[in-house]
């Protein structure tokens, strides 16, 4: 009687497990490429990496995502920045264009 009863809350977890492990996998492949993109500090061209697994964990539950560095070709001179790089960069975002004069 007690496992006819609990069978179906563990298929409900179970199934909503399943989308977690989705949509963090989703995520994990959308934030794991470098990005190329502009350091605002002197609009130089950069490369950075953004900590996909950070990233993954809070999409995957639903929240807002968190982005950071997980890595910049300025490091580590210029370690400890304010990271404002990351206003230009989305899921799936390899690339940006330059600007020039």
């Amino acid at each position: 009687m007690l496992a006819e009863l609990l069978f179906v809350p563990i298929v409900l977890a179970l199934v909503a497990m399943v989308f977690v492990v989705i949509d963090y996998r989703k995520a994990l492949q959308e934030w794991s490429a470098p990005r190329h993109t502009i350091c605002p500090r002197d609009n130089s061209p950069v490369d950075v990496q953004v900590d996909a697994r950070a990233a993954a964990r809070t999409a995957a539950f639903g929240v807002p995502i968190h982005v950071r560095l997980s890595g910049c070709s300025h490091w580590p001179e210029r370690a400890g920045c304010d990271q404002r790089c990351l206003r230009q960069v989305s899921p799936g975002h390899t690339a940006v264009a330059v600007k020039t004069a």
